[in-house]
């Protein structure tokens, strides 16, 4: 990894604007479409899932959240006004800015071998950042953002970096549980049991609790612990100590009550897995949070002054260069 080019490379890809590096994030799922075939082979010769499996739960959500990144990336990166509107008319407010991280290491093992090194990725590189992949999804995954345009000192390989944030990513577990109830669709039921059993993944249980004659007859071939019990309760307190849990009725009504009672962070309701996290989550992990407060009326020579406060806010002395780097890249583009 050339430490030393990173800390150059980041200041100049925090000035490119939010939404234009959302534009990277989307090529990004466009290329990793394009060599999905082949991604999807490798994936399953090093994990030994099947390829449908891993098209399904790794590729194709990971295409998903790359453009629920760059659909939603901006609004939620944008500053928010945290006082009354009435303040700002008398020139007295506050604001919350968000400023990149600098340079972020995502490091595992990670339970996902491609969906949340990916996604993690794109936050950490639309956010502004540098991304350091230390020890997750290699240089195929860096490859795929290179295709997208993005520059090759923004996505590297190795350890991380003295000042870089480093982001555990979630280790593979078998603390995961279904939650049959009647009426559960059966063959569907009986799909996802199969993939939850399988692999290292984060989302990987250890056992289906049914409630007694919802699934008559099911055969797990020794896959998943089957725990058949008399009653819903009883089955709610089976999978207590459960997390991620995933239910499955014939009533979604009663699934949604069921999922209330439940202590596990993350439920699904007729599916199971991949975990998804929202998009303002996935990017507060690559961010640092101010608040500013202004005083005084704005006019125009003091709005000059405001955007120059915001800046060093967001981006430190360095955004002092600003100028010279926007006339360079200006006079860059005139010279395509």
């Amino acid at each position: 990894m050339r430490a030393a080019v990173i800390p150059d490379a980041q200041p100049l890809w925090a000035i490119v604007p939010v939404a234009s590096r959302a534009g990277y994030i989307r090529r990004a799922a466009v290329a990793m479409l394009d060599e999905l075939d082949d991604l999807a082979r490798l994936l399953a010769e090093e994990t030994g899932w099947p390829r449908e499996d891993v098209v399904r739960s790794e590729l194709l959500p990971a295409v998903r959240g790359l453009h629920d990144l760059a659909d939603g990336g901006p609004r939620a990166l944008a500053e928010r006004r945290l006082s009354r509107r009435a303040a700002a008319l008398l020139g007295r407010e506050r604001r919350l800015v968000h400023a990149p991280a600098g340079v972020v290491a995502l490091r595992g093992p990670s339970a996902s071998p491609w969906c949340e090194p990916a996604l993690e990725t794109a936050a950490g590189l639309l956010a502004g950042n540098a991304v350091v992949l230390a020890g997750v999804a290699g240089p195929r995954l860096r490859n795929v953002f290179l295709r997208a345009g993005v520059p090759g000192e923004l996505v590297e390989l190795g350890a991380p970096p003295d000042g870089a944030r480093v982001i555990e990513l979630p280790r593979p577990g078998r603390n995961a549980a279904l939650l049959v109830l009647e009426g559960a669709p059966r063959e569907q039921v009986v799909e996802a049991a199969r993939w939850a059993a399988r692999g290292g993944h984060a989302a990987q249980a250890s056992r289906l609790v049914a409630v007694a004659g919802a699934l008559p007859g099911l055969a797990l071939d020794g896959a998943l612990e089957l725990v058949e019990l008399p009653d819903t309760d009883s089955a709610v307190r089976a999978v207590a100590d459960a997390d991620p849990v995933s239910i499955w009725a014939g009533d979604a009504d009663k699934a949604r009550r069921v999922a209330l009672r439940l202590p596990a962070t993350t439920t699904w309701i007729g599916h199971h897995g991949p975990p998804r996290t929202r998009v303002e989550e996935r990017l507060a992990r690559h961010l640092v949070h101010r608040q500013i407060a202004l005083r005084g009326p704005l006019t125009a020579a003091g709005d000059v002054e405001l955007q120059t406060a915001l800046a060093e806010v967001r981006h430190g002395r360095e955004s002092r260069r600003w100028p010279a780097l926007r006339a360079l890249v200006r006079e860059s583009w005139r010279r395509r």
